[in-house]
């Protein structure tokens, strides 16, 4: 349930984004949920057509979604490969991954402590960054979308480049590093 609501609310508004970055691509605008959405962006030649498309990471995001709950019961995380697909008139489909998205669901009892909110975004991306080299499809790093949920419903996001994260100066306070990457009021 968490999954979908989450997806048509924030993910979608994101993938938009995301999509955008890359020249002459453009974002799913189908439902999401199905590893079959796909828009058709242009034709290559007579077989093959080129789409922004995503893959489910199953194995990946079982290992994430176990390594987030060991440190929050109530917490969750998921992947997926974002890149451009290519469907050739026999139904051969190509995949060519472009990044690795990350999204996480992680319950806070208030939002008072951003230092707490901060150990959070350390802690998540310790867990993302310890992949070995070659795991993790995808040309470029991706996104990690994290999610403190208060009791109340309430929501703060944290938007992670982790290309940014990468390059942040060394000794940030955990508060510092939630104000750098808080998305939302």
């Amino acid at each position: 349930m968490f999954k979908h609501k989450f997806e048509i609310v924030f993910v979608l508004p994101w993938l938009f984004l995301t999509a955008c970055n890359l020249p002459g691509l453009t974002a799913p605008t189908s439902q999401p949920g199905r590893q079959s959405d796909a828009t058709p962006i242009r034709q290559v030649d007579s077989t093959c057509e080129q789409a922004w498309t995503f893959q489910e990471l199953n194995e990946i995001s079982t290992q994430l979604d176990k390594a987030i709950t060991a440190k929050a019961p109530r917490g969750s995380g998921f992947a997926r490969v974002y890149g451009n697909g290519c469907t050739f008139a026999d139904g051969r489909v190509n995949f060519e991954a472009v990044e690795t998205n990350f999204w996480i669901h992680i319950p806070v009892q208030n939002f008072d402590d951003e230092n707490e909110l901060g150990l959070w975004i350390v802690n998540i991306m310790q867990i993302i960054r310890a992949y070995p080299p070659g795991v993790i499809p995808g040309s470029r790093n991706g996104l990690v979308q994290i999610d403190f949920v208060a009791p109340t419903t309430e929501v703060k996001m944290a938007g992670v480049s982790i290309d940014r994260y990468i390059n942040l100066p060394r000794g940030l306070s955990n508060a510092k590093i939630f104000e750098t990457f808080h998305s939302y009021p």
